[in-house]
């Protein structure tokens, strides 16, 4: 979560500068909305689930929801 808001801190940042953003200055505004817009859509659809009496069908599930949050946290790791 700290991570995520210092990504949209340095996004609102730069669109404020009041001048014509260079063509990197685009494509970081770009890659992390594209990654807030990703982890939004995560946590819209995360649910904790009890341990106790799981089907494997809500553990798959589970581990999709946990590869999706891994691929967005190592996309934050790479913006920073």
């Amino acid at each position: 979560m700290v991570a995520m808001e210092h990504l949209e801190q340095e996004r609102n940042q730069i669109n404020v500068q009041g001048r014509a953003l260079a063509a990197a200055e685009r494509q970081r505004v770009a890659d992390i909305e594209d990654l807030l817009t990703q982890y939004a859509r995560f946590e819209d659809g995360f649910e904790p689930v009890a341990t106790n009496r799981i089907s494997q069908k809500e553990v798959e599930r589970q581990r999709t929801s946990l590869e999706r949050i891994r691929a967005v946290w190592e996309r934050v790791q790479a913006l920073e």
